[in-house]
């Protein structure tokens, strides 16, 4: 959403989140959910028409398990280390050298 978009309208909603945000204009909709330190966004974008109209849809897309999952636990890029070891371990030979 364009923050200086004066037609922009944005309300705190109750929610999943500990905090939820509900912004219209009249060519976007989106929520906007933060839980602990994760934050996800929605956002539907177009000629709308009633962007109220899809806030139900726009809704169920958010998915409550996202934001279930702590930030640690996300799956993560192995770094250069893990990665050389992987790479390594892809090349052991399967017959063990005497």
């Amino acid at each position: 959403m364009l923050a200086d978009d004066s037609s922009t309208t944005t309300r705190q909603e109750s929610g999943i989140g500990d905090q939820v945000y509900w912004s219209t204009n009249t060519h976007a909709a989106q929520f906007t959910v933060q839980k602990g330190s994760v934050v996800f966004a929605v956002m539907l974008g177009g000629n709308l028409g009633d962007p109220e109209s899809h806030k139900a849809a726009l809704g169920y897309a958010v998915p409550e398990g996202v934001l279930e999952i702590e930030p640690d636990l996300l799956p993560h890029p192995p770094s250069y280390s893990e990665s050389l070891e992987a790479k390594a371990a892809e090349n052991k030979p399967s017959i063990p050298l005497a």
